[in-house]
């Protein structure tokens, strides 16, 4: 039996029973669209990316904050 014909059998197996695994068939069929694409490295490198993510929206709120309080400044000299 081939890697393939392994991974068709353990999806057919999961897909008769997902609850037992702690997700519904919504949320496999979700998932498997979303993450079809992406091969190992690809799944890999995604909690980087959301972490990187995570950082430059912080980092874009905190300067787009700057820029606030610095017209707000310079309205008051006006």
């Amino acid at each position: 039996m081939t890697f393939h014909e392994k991974a068709g059998w353990c999806q057919e197996l999961f897909l008769l029973d997902p609850k037992t695994h702690g997700i519904s068939r919504q949320t496999f069929y979700l998932r498997k669209k979303k993450y079809a694409g992406l091969g190992l490295s690809g799944l890999r490198e995604l909690p980087q990316l959301r972490e990187e993510n995570t950082k430059l929206k912080q980092l874009v709120a905190d300067l787009s904050l700057d820029r606030q309080v610095l017209r707000e400044i310079v309205a008051k000299k006006i």
